[in-house]
């Protein structure tokens, strides 16, 4: 028994340790890409002055290499002299969508029956495209009026396989040769650094809409820029709402100096100062708690006047209030306008006047009355 172990010792001793190397010569095309076809090469180096007896070299692939169908990934070399090198080449294929980065190419060496492989990772560098998107925005307010402040939210996402680098993110600035934002906190092209695939980044500016704008529906560009490249990732739109300013500048009465019971017209002119449409638009006179007139307008566009009548018989109350209700994009108004009315008061002598007629007639038909009895 202890001849035997001795023997078994001896053996190993005498068993010679493996000392090839191998190594790829560079891919067919490098950096790899996704979802393509490449040949690479192993060269094996037996550096021994021995040599090395029936050599066989193989791949053992794995996510993200991938075998082609129909070839064969294990290659029988035979002996190898010493201090020698052999090259045996491979066709495969990468999976799709790979994601920038090094990954290991698993390659072995072993003889005979190859019962025992030796195993060496190469790492092959796989190079990405990126594909940034604007996949969401948003706005710190429903009602997007000029010169009020509000938050825009950017998301920009990279949906490919390749990192970006150094990207800054812009709005575009400018629209039908105006500025459309003044940007209170940052600058409308501002750095953020690098994207990795499938990664998300938010930014968010704070702005205000330029008054010289129109209201209306805009559409606009998001670009990132990088050293080398800008890109146009999407476009964010929003309505730029107007507000309506509706005043009643004057209040006046036809005739001017009504008469206590006699009817009047009273005049309200209604004035749209703001850059929005005054809609909805309704006038109504009030006399203390009670409405005596009513207009119905419908529309004052901006910059734009109409009146309002109402038909009245004037009494005694003088004191009235012209209260109109108006929608714009912000919702519904109202405005109010106290006015008096100045009436004077004016006596009926036309009684007298009809007495004194009639007297005359009266007395003419006496003088013609007493003319014919004298006849």
């Amino acid at each position: 028994m202890r001849k035997t172990f001795l023997l078994l010792i001896y053996l190993a001793i005498l068993q010679p340790v493996s000392a090839i190397t191998l190594s790829l010569v560079n891919p067919s095309q490098y950096p790899l890409e996704s979802n393509r076809g490449f040949m690479i090469t192993v060269m094996v180096y037996n550096p021994e002055l021995t040599v090395f007896d029936d050599l066989t070299v193989g791949l053992d692939l794995s996510y993200p290499f991938q075998a082609i169908s129909g070839e064969s990934y294990e290659r029988r070399i035979g002996d190898l002299a010493a201090t020698s090198s052999a090259y045996t080449s491979f066709r495969l294929k990468t999976y799709e969508d790979v994601p920038e980065g090094e990954y290991p190419l698993r390659v072995y060496h072993c003889s005979g029956e190859c019962a025992a492989k030796n195993y060496k990772d190469i790492y092959l560098q796989f190079s990405g495209t990126s594909d940034l998107r604007l996949v969401n925005y948003s706005f710190s307010t429903q009602t997007i009026i000029p010169e009020e402040d509000f938050t825009i939210t950017l998301s920009i996402k990279n949906f490919g396989t390749g990192k970006l680098r150094d990207l800054s993110v812009q709005i575009n600035n400018s629209l039908q040769g105006l500025i459309p934002f003044l940007f209170k906190d940052k600058a409308n092209n501002y750095y953020l650094g690098d994207l990795n695939p499938d990664s998300t980044m938010s930014i968010a500016f704070k702005v205000a809409v330029n008054d010289e704008l129109e209201p209306g529906v805009y559409s606009i560009p998001v670009i990132v820029n990088t050293p080398t490249q800008s890109l146009h990732v999407g476009h964010l739109v929003f309505k730029l709402s107007a507000k309506a300013d509706l005043t009643i500048p004057l209040v006046e009465t036809e005739p001017v100096i009504p008469t206590l019971g006699k009817p009047v017209t009273i005049m309200a002119t209604l004035e749209n100062v703001g850059p929005g449409d005054a809609k909805s638009v309704v006038a109504v006179l009030e006399k203390g708690s009670k409405i005596v007139g009513a207009n119905y307008i419908g529309k004052v566009e901006s910059a734009d006047d109409d009146v309002a009548l109402f038909e009245i018989v004037q009494d005694a109350e003088k004191d009235y209030v012209v209260r109109v209700t108006y929608t714009d994009d912000l919702g519904e108004h109202e405005i109010t306008k106290n006015f008096t009315s100045n009436y004077e008061v004016v006596t009926d002598f036309s009684w007298i006047q009809n007495l004194l007629v009639l007297s005359g007639l009266v007395v003419i038909a006496f003088v013609v009355y007493k003319k014919k009895l004298k006849k």
